[in-house]
């Protein structure tokens, strides 16, 4: 979700409003205001709306007098509201880090983003902790020692974690030496908008929900309050997964201007759960963390046991020596009547509304195996059918390569009652649409799996894109169900085994938004639109026609675009501008003038009815250059049979769109042969003979392995999109390795993947965005390895809060909307990587038994059929190389 979206989501509020229904509770009595503490002289008024005055002066407001005022406040308040017993909460500041500093410059561009808010709200730490201690209690910087708790007790203002923080505090002065002297709301008194509609102070606001985003995804929260002053006026804030609601500014500090103490006496009064916390989830017992160590070594693959050290913030190369993280505490959460210990989430989605996404390796406690948990919020509405539905029906109609669902369930507060949104309640939509509300929901999975970007060469990727086509097919033919909305997301790779005798396979996972078969062919007949899906994958048609219905066409072109999407980021191309092509080919679009609809695709749509392919990597990697070529020549032909003037004239032609602004590979290897791999070969074969079958039967020739010549002149055109043969058949042959040039000659595929290339540019992908792994593939020796992220810290200025873009980089749609109609034409897409889904009813498996799928696997260990060879190749490579005028690069 871009900024764009999340301005949409503040609403503004009145104080009675903010305070009678969602921080209710009783005022402080007049003797408690009487005692309390207020500011002694005066200071600076808030002069927005004025020039500001650039020219810091020695009597001028200081940022951090403010933050300690405010602290006193509440300290007075809580103290009284807390007298029969000790205070559960400490209003402190936070120490400026040094990172805020701008070295020197004086250039807003050029500053560092704080990493932190002025302030906060903290729970003690007995509070934290309950009644149980962290796993690990030597000292280090992040951890919660015994020690380190009693120095933190003993030293007012000094800065706790971020497990502890229930309010952050944003405080800003007119002080132009200071890093954010810039402010994200209006507090004038003839204000127009209450959002201060400018480019600093959508910076200011965009790191302020950075704050507030950190602490949804790094703990268990169902909402968050927050306090944002300027000067002497304060905005309280209250944010759900639906909107942010914002109170009207108000002063404080006075014994006339009481609102500020009278939060800080609600606050102090509420428990837990009213402050926020999902009280299903609470600080997990050091014996089940051990416990949990104890079985990473006997986990049933070296990926599975790296993700429990990197769920627990552990040395995965001296586990028994690390301690847990403060920022990263583990959590025993409790789903379907049992246990499960969860810690650093494998994956987050970096937005703060709509489904907000989170996938943890979960530890089941009492049987010692582990297991995947999705958590996510759903919307409350009968039309959107709840994920576990469909993991029913694709479980029980057999469909291979999707996630086997164990159970599910709406999670309820203390009082039973499902957790949903509440902000919803207080938001009017124009033209009478309705606002609803989202509740809280997890899915219990039985795979664990690393994303599709942990792919370890292009033959491999290719091999996976056949398991999820065929995956899509069958769960077309056999369940009756269109995915509706393919991504690298969505698309996993299972790996199970140690060592060299790891077998993985790919999964086709995420069924939030699919649809029944039915209702996909009456809203073609009935010609109802439907713009779900994740925007950077979604068909040409479907991003040009927005009022077109959506076909199953649509969805299988995903999967080119998913391939074309892995092919810019993991291999070089020296014949394309990167940062252009993502940003043109998956990210450019504008609003239609007649009717605000979102158009783009426009390069999408010239891609496929173009003679040249998009990519072109001839003399780079010949075999995946003839892949490409290979499938755009299929995309190309299924567009020669499509009409797009008479769609253009059927669907309200958009307005005329703006302008738009203007190595040598190491390893080789021959052809995947019976003896290379026998397990492999025999799997594809046998898939290779059921479509030629197939496609025989219902009287279509089959096509030569030879790459096929001509276009739609030469056969009569036909949508070869309409269905998953053609496609299917087309990346089958290629992962077989049996297919050849134009002069016959054999092509041979490389151990070709290379870093990441958007790392370090404007399409960067955000860390823990969903389609990356904290584990990622790095070639060693033996042709395994894997990698790990450095552990974060609480304010990593492009780490898992609200940001300004979606998961695997794309534009950022909001996932869903909490209106009927959205606030966009893209409201309800989503793209989530977690595994999701479940079996009937509110209760899981008891076995613990994983069974085994060999059909579904193949080796990928150190026999592999693409050995790694530095510097040396086999005469048959050197001959077919020669041949071709070709060299190894």
């Amino acid at each position: 979700m871009d900024m764009d979206d999340i301005v949409k989501k503040f609403k503004e509020v009145s104080l009675q409003k903010m305070f009678d229904t969602f921080i209710s509770g009783d005022d402080p009595p007049e003797d408690i205001l009487d005692e309390a503490y207020y500011r002694t002289a005066p200071t600076a008024e808030s002069t927005i709306g004025v020039d500001r005055v650039r020219e810091r002066t020695a009597s001028g407001p200081r940022k951090g007098d403010f933050t300690d005022e405010i602290c006193k406040i509440s300290k007075s308040i809580v103290e009284a509201a807390s007298a029969d017993s000790a205070p559960t909460i400490v209003t402190q500041a936070i120490p400026r880090s040094p990172l805020n500093s701008r070295n020197g410059s004086n250039a807003y561009t050029e500053r560092k983003i704080p990493l932190y808010p002025a302030g906060g709200v903290f729970l003690k730490m007995g509070q934290t902790t309950s009644s149980h201690a962290p796993a690990c209690e030597q000292e280090h910087p992040d951890v919660l020692s015994a020690a380190s708790i009693e120095t933190r007790q003993q030293e007012p203002g000094r800065f706790e974690s971020s497990a502890e923080l229930v309010v952050p505090i944003e405080v800003k002065v007119e002080d132009w030496e200071c890093e954010d002297w810039d402010c994200a709301f209006t507090f004038d008194d003839e204000r127009k908008h209450h959002l201060e509609r400018t480019e600093h102070g959508i910076n200011a606001l965009k790191r302020f929900v950075k704050h507030v985003g950190q602490l949804f995804t790094r703990h268990h929260r169902t909402h968050v309050y927050a306090l944002y002053v300027f000067l002497r006026q304060a905005r309280i804030l209250y944010f759900d997964r639906a909107y942010t609601l914002v109170s009207e500014p108000f002063k404080y500090g006075t014994r006339q201007d009481v609102t500020l103490h009278t939060f800080f006496w609600r606050i102090a009064r509420m428990s837990r759960e009213q402050l926020g916390f999902d009280p299903t989830a609470v600080l997990a017992n050091p014996d089940d963390v051990r416990s949990m160590l104890a079985y990473a070594p006997d986990a049933p693959s070296d990926y599975v046991e790296e993700q429990i050290y990197y769920a627990l913030s552990v040395d995965r190369q001296d586990p028994l020596s690390g301690s847990t993280s403060s920022n990263w505490p583990a959590y025993e959460l409790t789903m379907c009547g049992r246990r499960y210990v969860v810690g650093h989430p494998m994956f987050s989605k970096p937005s703060l509304y709509g489904r907000c996404t989170r996938g943890f390796l979960a530890y089941d406690i009492e049987g010692r195996v582990v297991r995947f948990i999705k958590d996510c919020w759903r919307p409350d509405i009968d039309s959107a059918r709840p994920e576990h539905e469909a993991y029913k029906r694709l479980n029980g109609a057999g469909v291979e390569y999707v996630m086997t669902c164990l159970g599910y369930e709406d999670v309820r507060g203390s009082d039973g009652s499902w957790q949903v949104t509440r902000t919803q309640q207080a938001v009017k939509l124009p033209r009478g649409r309705v606002a609803f509300a989202s509740g809280h929901y997890r899915l219990l999975i039985k795979e664990v799996c690393r994303p599709l970007t942990d792919f370890q060469h292009f033959r491999e990727l290719t091999t996976i894109m056949c398991d999820a086509l065929t995956a899509h097919q069958d769960t077309w033919e056999k369940a009756g169900i269109l995915h509706h909305d393919i991504s690298p997301n969505n698309i996993l790779i299972h790996e199970d085994g140690r060592g060299l005798e790891v077998e993985r396979c790919g999964m086709l996972c995420d069924w939030d938004l699919c649809k029944d078969k039915e209702q996909v062919e009456l809203d073609q007949k009935r010609g109802t639109p439907d713009s779900r899906g994740t925007r950077y994958f979604r068909s040409a048609l479907s991003l040009q026609f927005p009022e077109r219905p959506y076909e199953l066409s649509d969805d299988i072109e995903s999967f080119v675009h998913v391939y074309y999407y892995c092919v810019v980021r993991f291999h070089k191309n020296y014949g394309i501008n990167l940062e252009y092509f993502v940003e043109t080919t998956f990210e450019e679009g504008y609003l239609r003038k007649a009717d605000g609809a979102r158009i783009s695709g426009d390069k999408k749509l010239y891609h496929m009815t173009s003679t040249r392919p998009p990519l072109s990597l001839r003399y780079q990697n010949r075999i995946l250059h003839h892949l490409l070529k290979s499938i755009h020549e299929l995309c190309r032909e299924h567009y020669s049979a499509v009409d797009i003037e008479a769609l253009r004239k059927r669907y309200d032609p958009p307005s005329p769109s703006p302008p738009r602004a203007s190595s040598p590979l190491e390893y080789n290897t021959v052809p995947l042969t019976e003896m290379s791999n026998p397990r492999l070969y025999q799997i594809l074969t046998e898939r290779h003979k059921r479509l030629q079958k197939t496609r025989q039967v219902e009287g279509v020739k089959p096509e030569p392995d030879a790459e096929p010549s001509g276009t739609g002149q030469d056969r009569a055109a036909r949508r070869l999109l309409r269905d998953h043969e053609e496609l299917l058949q087309l990346f089958l042959r290629y992962a077989m390795g049996t297919v050849h040039d134009e002069q016959r000659n054999p092509l041979v595929w490389f151990v070709d993947k290379c870093k990441d290339l958007f790392e370090g540019t404007r399409v960067a992908v955000p860390k823990c965005d969903g389609v990356s792994s904290a584990w990622s593939y790095e070639p060693t020796a033996s042709g395994n390895g894997c990698r790990s992220d450095d552990d974060d810290d609480m304010g990593e200025q492009d780490e898992d809060g609200a940001g300004t873009q979606d998961e695997d980089g794309s534009d950022g749609e909001d996932e869903d909307s909490t209106d009927d109609s959205s606030e966009d034409e893209d409201s309800s897409e989503e793209t989530d990587e977690g595994e999701a889904g479940a079996k009937g009813a509110d209760s899981t498996s008891d076995s613990e038994e994983d069974e085994e799928r060999p059909s579904k696997r193949r080796k990928t260990g150190g026999d592999s059929s693409l050995p790694e060879v530095e510097d040396s190749r086999d005469a048959q490579t050197e001959q077919q190389l020669s041949a071709t005028g070709e060299t190894s690069l």
